[in-house]
């Protein structure tokens, strides 16, 4: 449930590869100017517990987590499909939940 007293979703750009999320609000607009390059490797965890966030592309080029930062498995971010993602403080990895 939102409301007008809650923070309204976070909007970034994505323009590196190997970059790193800093999410603030539990839902984050992910936008790129240059689609080649785009790679999220790593995220900052808002809290130190368990929590969830959801990511959301607006491009049509797709945007990669990749793994081998604090994301358990590589996902490609679809255009227009949000997905969701839980922080496990005990392994310190997201974990995407499965889309097919």
């Amino acid at each position: 449930v939102q409301n007008n007293l809650q923070p309204t979703p976070m909007r970034v750009a994505i323009t590196a590869a190997d970059a790193t999320l800093t999410p603030t609000t539990a839902m984050t607009v992910i936008t790129s100017s240059n689609a080649a390059a785009k790679t999220i490797k790593n995220i900052t965890p808002p809290v130190s517990g368990y929590h969830e966030l959801s990511l959301l592309g607006t491009d049509a080029a797709p945007t990669p987590l990749l793994s081998g930062g604090n994301i358990a498995s590589a996902y490609t971010i679809v255009q227009n499909r949000p997905i969701r993602l839980y922080y496990d403080p005990v392994s310190a990895l997201y974990y995407v939940e499965s889309v097919t």
